[in-house]
């Protein structure tokens, strides 16, 4: 253990009577390790870094010469290894200073929803602490959430997610309370939208319309008044109103069209993308006439650097005449209505019947797709007595 944590040194001596410089280094005290005879007059021989220098003394006095052939030890390995351990201890510090710079807070993107005012959102984060440069965890930014809930009436949610240097802000404004008016006010029940009527249950008032009848938005179906011992007296209207509702669409298709087929040709170019390179990447065709296809892969997501890959791929194209049959283009403008028809189609509403008609003309196929849906149709609208 004390030779493998021992500096020494290893040294070839030429001088002309090796037996003479041993009996000197005995005498002085110099002790010599691993001993050699290479020669008549050469030795090599290992010995300690603090009695080096009388070794030396003692080959002066004998007129000898002497090379260093190796130097072993910590004290050695240190000063053969400080430079590449600064280096080492620079590239520590640097990567902590990049991860500490890499958890800050540089860009803030807010999503809002609901027609909800940015301004407004950009201002609470600001109360609540959120800016650019700050320091973030996932417990802080939970806390943001469920503080800016308790003191803010302007949102149902809100979500900070932070990826790398980005936080992304998502906030959904809350809905306003309906005005339900007071248990003493008169209302009546008017139709939301234009429907048939289908079914209706009266309540408290007096109908105004029977199934079968056809009405506009706006119109009364349940009046805020009825008979009270031979007394007409304004009550707030109750019930419910079942209607059906037609949602059409329609669509177009040639039957002679210019399309962009491939020729062939494509150029495909890679970029990195970073927070700061957002707006960096190209994206103009180079090609007069060219489909664009991008793919990203993300390398780095929350570490340090919130970076992607981007192959954009850049096909050339050229214009051809095409031809569609009757029956495919018939299939191609019954598709187009048929979304146009769902766009219109409110969430949650069942179709009970889908008519589709189409026409063909010279120029193309005109298609019509209308569903009949069933649905209440009674909006509660409150009045002065």
């Amino acid at each position: 253990m004390g030779e493998t944590f021992s500096n020494r040194i290893r040294v070839r001596i030429r001088v002309l009577s090796p037996e003479r410089l041993m009996n000197m280094a005995l005498t002085q005290g110099v002790q010599l390790y691993e001993v050699r005879r290479e020669n008549a007059r050469e030795i090599t021989a290992s010995i300690d870094l603090c009695q080096w220098p009388a070794l030396r003394g003692i080959v002066r006095t004998l007129g000898a010469r002497f090379r260093v052939l190796s130097r072993r030890g910590p004290f050695f390995t240190w000063r053969a290894l400080r430079p590449q351990l600064w280096l080492g201890i620079c590239l520590v510090l640097g990567a902590a200073a990049l991860y500490g710079f890499c958890q800050c807070v540089w860009r803030i993107d807010i999503e809002p929803r609901d027609g909800l005012d940015v301004q407004l959102l950009a201002r609470h984060l600001s109360e609540q602490g959120v800016h650019v440069g700050m320091h973030a965890d996932g417990q802080t930014l939970r806390d943001i959430e469920d503080q800016m809930l308790i003191d803010y009436t302007d949102y149902t949610y809100i979500a900070l997610d932070q990826r790398g240097m980005v936080l992304r802000v998502r906030a959904v404004a809350a809905t306003p309370k309906p005005d339900t008016g007071s248990e003493a006010a008169c209302a009546n029940i008017v139709a939301s939208c234009d429907a048939v009527i289908d079914q209706i249950y009266v309540y408290k008032g007096t109908a105004m319309v029977k199934p079968g009848d056809t009405v506009v938005k706006g119109q009364v179906l349940i009046a805020g008044a009825q008979m009270q011992a031979g007394e007409a007296s304004l009550v707030c209207a109750s019930g419910d109103v079942i209607g059906r509702i037609w949602y059409s669409g329609e669509g177009q298709c040639p039957l002679e069209r210019e399309i962009l087929v491939p020729t062939g040709s494509k150029t495909v170019s890679r970029q990195f993308q970073t927070p700061w390179m957002c707006d960096i990447i190209k994206t103009d065709p180079a090609y007069p006439l060219a489909r664009t296809q991008q793919s990203s892969v993300r390398l780095l997501d929350g570490l340090f650097l919130d970076v992607s890959l981007v192959t954009t791929c850049q096909e050339q194209l050229r214009s051809a005449p095409m031809r569609t049959s009757a029956a495919m283009a018939r299939e191609q403008a019954v598709a187009s209505a048929y979304e146009a028809a769902l766009e219109k189609l409110p969430l949650g509403q069942l179709v009970r019947n889908t008519d589709v008609s189409s026409a063909q003309t010279q120029d193309g196929v005109t298609a019509r797709v209308t569903f009949e849906t069933t649905a209440p149709i009674g909006q509660t609208v409150y009045f002065e007595p």
